[in-house]
């Protein structure tokens, strides 16, 4: 990262949390951080249903830090998300996803292993993360939904009558992530 001289903004991702985000941005507060100027914040979540390789649809918070408070904004709007497990509400937080790793797995008997179970298990449902979304006034102002285009997007929903479902996830988001050429150019209408 230091070495590299072309890049100039990085958008830092972390699942469900702004961690490593706050560490690299502490790191820059610091020392120069090779060529990076600007680092974003990019909150990947995972929301339902599950695509048809079986794997929850990626969507993705960037958030603009310029807002001098931006972080503890953030992890205000992540307390107020929540989901629930055997009637119990887990919020997004690390107390929150630990707790969450061992209500699923109560053998988990260390923070860490607690908390990646939690993180793991902590799946939302997509009315619910729109809703929380709309009246996260703040966060909404200021960042932008990223869905993923490929398989583990909306474009993994296939047959079982989700063509709905599909198409409201693909209006709610305003970017989507994709390295594949044929992508662009169906998004461009290039096609």
């Amino acid at each position: 990262l230091r070495a590299e001289k072309s890049v100039a903004v990085m958008g830092v991702t972390d699942y469900l949390s702004i961690d490593n985000y706050r560490r690299l941005l502490g790191e820059q507060q610091q020392k120069q951080l090779g060529s990076i100027v600007l680092l974003i914040p990019n909150i990947e979540f995972r929301i339902g249903p599950k695509t048809e390789h079986g794997h929850a649809i990626n969507i993705h918070l960037l958030i603009d830090p310029s807002d001098p408070e931006h972080c503890e904004r953030i992890d205000e709007a992540l307390a107020r998300l929540s989901i629930t497990y055997q009637t119990q509400p887990y919020s997004c937080t690390t107390v929150g996803m630990r707790k969450l790793g061992v209500a699923y797995n109560p053998s988990l008997n260390t923070d860490a292993s607690q908390y990646s179970e939690g993180v793991n298990q902590y799946k939302i449902d997509p009315t619910a993360f729109n809703d929380w979304y709309e009246a996260e006034t703040w966060l909404a102002a200021n960042s932008i939904v990223v869905i993923s285009g490929g398989n583990d997007g909306p474009s993994g929903l296939t047959g079982g009558g989700w063509a709905a479902v599909q198409e409201e996830l693909w209006r709610f988001a305003e970017a989507v992530f994709s390295g594949n050429a044929n992508n662009r150019e169906f998004w461009l209408a290039e096609d």
